[in-house]
């Protein structure tokens, strides 16, 4: 009942002691010292004297006083004296350390920092202690200590000014300015993020400041993630996707195992091992490939180049190339494409799109442009595709759209140009990137990939039903699309089914344990239901699956807001109730 509510169980008890009698009261008040000392005075008058009965006479006959009256009369008067006398130092203390914080504002006003750090630390000597103004002095010495750039300071009078006031904005500002200066990017960030939710995201300073450390952080995680050797292939996804974009292996008639079988003479010429590594590839099975491909390239390395040597080495090294890109080793990647076109072959055109995006991602746009424009020349509608991307990152949109159209005007080997035409369609113009999609499944029928990219832009416009039977038929084609399983789940869980969904995405992962989609889309599921530590695994296995900078970038952010959100709840968790409350 009333035991649950504060305001009730205060109110009823203060009734109670209204109810006292007055010597009730006063026992109560005086304490237990004082009513023990009250206590023997009282039975030392009220006892007969031994020694004069005139005395006991006269003492009868006036009337006793009463216990109230004996505590009224001695320890409430002393304990009201003792309590008094300790208020008023009090009261002096405090007196004494405000002059020393007029003081201290003075001085750092005149841009005297250090006279200011001095008075603080004396109002903060001087103040009793327990008393919240200390979080005052704390804060202001703080502000001193920054513009001395004293930040370790600073972060102990903060966090010492939030132990009094939590929700204290000014100091959590501060501490948060000077972890930023000592590049803990992490923490300021969260100290900000703590800013915004308790100034309900209205306080624009600190909206700034988050985009700031955050884009700091991002560009510092980014490159430590890329300076990482790739110590395998990227998913079966990437690697499929990156060689309908550059141009996959030569056709072979023949199968693996026909040609493994040749491979067993010593003899045998390198152009064999080169048509086993292009098997290998249409198999899909690309790390067998790759070192084939290293095999064929240091033994025709080792023989008089003819002109039909020097193509099959240059296929060779176009292929070595596209698995250093997918490795993120650009610097080798380039130096296998220069020795590619260095064999003067009749048409490099799938050198100089590997080497002009090699030239992109090292951010040489004007020799990334120079390859581009000389492999467009051939009419080759993936060189078109390459060069829109260029246009696109330089920020000439006109341009890059203009040559997307183009690649799908030559009628492509290849699904790519479609897709990119369609993307870039697809804010402006949302019926023609429908019409884009079906120009394109007419085109490549069985493509398992268009059926899933339709599916995502379905979902994009809403259309659920639609999405699911472009889905079931992508999967339908392909059994084994990672990619579809991961966007049905993720449709799946958006209409409610949320374990049917998580399912999809798992089952992606036993396909292809590579997949960053599923591990990303996993991420997010965990983090919706407040499972930080597994959203937080999952968005490091998506890191760590990725190959192209700004996905890397884009996993990055979404795990560091995971990270904000899991220290909000912990440190203010009442903060973001009621902030959801809000919502």
């Amino acid at each position: 009942g009333s035991l649950s509510k504060p305001g009730v169980m205060l109110s009823s008890l203060k009734q109670q002691f209204d109810d006292l009698e007055t010597w009730q009261k006063a026992a109560i008040a005086a304490g237990v010292v004082a009513g023990a000392g009250a206590g023997a005075y009282y039975l030392s008058q009220a006892q007969p004297s031994a020694t004069s009965s005139t005395t006991q006479s006269s003492a009868s006959e006036q009337p006793k006083p009463t216990f109230a009256e004996v505590v009224s009369s001695t320890a409430a008067p002393a304990a009201a004296d003792q309590t008094a006398n300790v208020n008023q130092e009090k009261e002096r203390a405090k007196a004494q350390a405000n002059q020393f914080k007029k003081e201290g504002n003075t001085a750092y006003k005149s841009k005297q920092f250090r006279e200011a750090v001095a008075a603080y630390t004396k109002a903060l000597a001087t103040i009793p202690e327990g008393d919240s103004e200390a979080a005052t002095y704390h804060c202001n010495r703080a502000a001193a200590h920054l513009m001395l750039s004293n930040y370790d300071r600073v972060i102990d009078d903060c966090t010492s000014a939030l132990v009094y006031d939590p929700r204290y904005v000014k100091a959590l500002n501060r501490r948060a300015q000077a972890k930023e200066a000592l590049k803990r990017y992490r923490e300021a960030m969260h100290d900000f993020t703590a800013v915004l939710y308790i100034e309900q995201f209205q306080n624009e300073p600190a909206k700034q400041a988050m985009d700031r450390v955050m884009n700091i952080l991002l560009t510092e995680e980014t490159a430590k993630v890329l300076s990482k050797p790739r110590t395998s292939l990227p998913s079966m996804t990437t690697l499929l996707t990156h060689f309908e974009s550059y141009g996959g292996a030569n056709p072979e008639t023949e199968s693996v195992t026909s040609l493994a079988t040749q491979l067993e003479d010593k003899n045998a010429d390198p152009a064999l091992r080169v048509r086993y590594a292009n098997a290998l590839m249409h198999a899909r099975q690309h790390k067998e490939a790759l070192a084939e491909y290293r095999k064929a390239a240091d033994a025709l390395r080792e023989l008089e180049l003819t002109a039909d040597r020097k193509q099959q080495l240059y296929d060779c090294l176009c292929m070595l190339a596209s698995f250093d890109l997918l490795m993120s080793d650009l610097t080798s990647a380039k130096t296998k494409l220069d020795e590619a076109i260095r064999q003067n072959v009749p048409q490099p055109v799938f050198a100089l799109i590997r080497r002009g995006s090699c030239l992109m991602e090292l951010r040489d746009m004007e020799g990334s442009l120079r390859d581009l424009n000389q492999a467009a020349q051939s009419n080759e509608a993936l060189a078109y595709v390459a060069r829109g991307q260029a246009f696109f990152l330089l920020q000439r949109m006109q341009e890059g759209l203009a040559d997307f159209e183009k690649a799908v005007e030559l009628k492509p080997k290849s699904y790519i140009p479609y897709i990119h035409l369609a993307l870039a369609k697809l804010q402006s113009d949302s019926s023609a990137t429908m019409k884009i999609m079906n120009q394109a499944i007419e085109a490549f029928p069985t493509s398992s990939v268009l059926y899933q990219f339709r599916g995502e832009i379905l979902m994009n416009f809403n259309q659920m039903a639609d999405a699911e039977v472009a889905y079931n038929k992508a999967l339908e084609l392909d059994a084994s699309n990672p990619n579809a399983y991961v966007n049905k789940g993720l449709l799946l869980i958006q209409s409610g089914k949320l374990q049917e969904g998580k399912q999809l995405m798992l089952k992606a992962l036993q396909i292809d344990k590579s997949c960053e989609a599923a591990y990303a889309r996993l991420g997010e599921l965990a983090i919706q239901t407040q499972d930080f530590e597994s959203g937080i695994k999952y968005y490091d296995q998506a890191i760590a699956c990725a190959t192209v900078p700004q996905e890397v970038q884009t996993l990055l952010q979404q795990k560091e807001a995971a990270l904000a959100q899991q220290h909000m709840l912990k440190a203010y968790p009442e903060l973001v109730k009621e902030m959801s409350a809000g919502l």
